[in-house]
């Protein structure tokens, strides 16, 4: 069964406690963006916010900063799942997910709509999680590419179909079928489940 990742970008943030508890039962895991205002124009989620989200809950941290090596270092296994970073970022990608994995954290490498299976090839077999964006990162609300994203998924679902490959934007009840016979795990949901008037109802359908 395909597990839901509910995107804290999304949650309100003078109630994020409050947000996160609500989703008990109702998710998998959490997807946690952090941003620097420089790799994409916007600011979010510091330290001290991500660690103080209980341990309870799979953490899935996905770092849209300019300095993703040195970001990293400031969490360890017990505070995070999986840190997902930009490979493009990154001067020598594959050094980093050796590094993560090394102190036992998940390595995930996201993929932009303007990045191509080509650039990320060779990194594919090295780590543990693919995160493919299906809008332009930095902000939720936005309408999927949805026929990149596809292709982005068949291909990484046919030559590893054991990896883990998420979905992030723009996914809604429209899109799921499409997502999930191309070979998505996970899905992760922003606006869609915290604009919902039932968030339990809103993640059964895309389950279904």
């Amino acid at each position: 069964m395909i597990q839901i990742a509910a995107s804290l970008l999304s949650a309100n943030p003078l109630k994020l406690d409050e947000e996160i508890h609500s989703l008990e039962g109702i998710v998998d895991r959490l997807h946690i963006d952090v941003m620097d205002g420089n790799f994409v124009p916007n600011l979010a989620f510091g330290v001290d916010t991500i660690k103080a989200i209980p341990t309870v809950w799979k953490k899935d941290l996905h770092l849209m900063v300019s300095h993703p090596h040195v970001i990293s270092r400031w969490f360890e296994a017990r505070d995070v799942d999986t840190i997902i970073f930009h490979p493009q970022a990154v001067k020598y990608p594959e050094k980093l997910i050796h590094e993560l994995q090394n102190r036992k954290i998940h390595a995930g490498i996201a993929l932009s709509p303007e990045v191509t299976i080509t650039q990320i090839n060779t990194l594919l077999p090295l780590v543990d999680f693919v995160l493919i964006m299906g809008i332009h990162p930095g902000f939720s609300g936005q309408q999927m590419l949805l026929d990149q994203t596809l292709e982005k998924i068949r291909f990484i679902h046919t030559k590893y179909p054991q990896a883990h490959i998420a979905v992030d934007g723009g996914v809604n009840v429209d899109n799921i079928r499409l997502l999930k016979e191309a070979g998505t795990t996970i899905v992760v949901s922003g606006k869609y489940l915290f604009s919902a008037p039932d968030r339990k109802e809103a993640a059964e359908a895309l389950r279904k």
